[in-house]
């Protein structure tokens, strides 16, 4: 038996359980789904922030002020 053959199913081993480790690993994904919605809230907050300031700004532009 040469060296090969011997180290072959350590590597074929060693490439199941990372494989394994990749498709199966659920680590993280709590967290990935947390970031994404909070940024979706983040955005959304922005976009309502800049609706109601643009609005506000319509508002005071419009106000009549008698000129002298």
């Amino acid at each position: 038996m040469n060296d090969l053959e011997l180290i072959m199913p350590y590597f074929r081993a060693r490439a199941s359980r990372f494989a394994d480790r990749i498709s199966h690993d659920d680590r993280g994904s709590a967290t990935a789904e947390q970031i994404v919605m909070m940024g979706a809230a983040a955005i959304g907050a922005a976009a309502v922030g800049v609706i109601i300031w643009q609005k506000m700004s319509d508002g005071a532009n419009n106000i009549q002020t008698p000129s002298p």
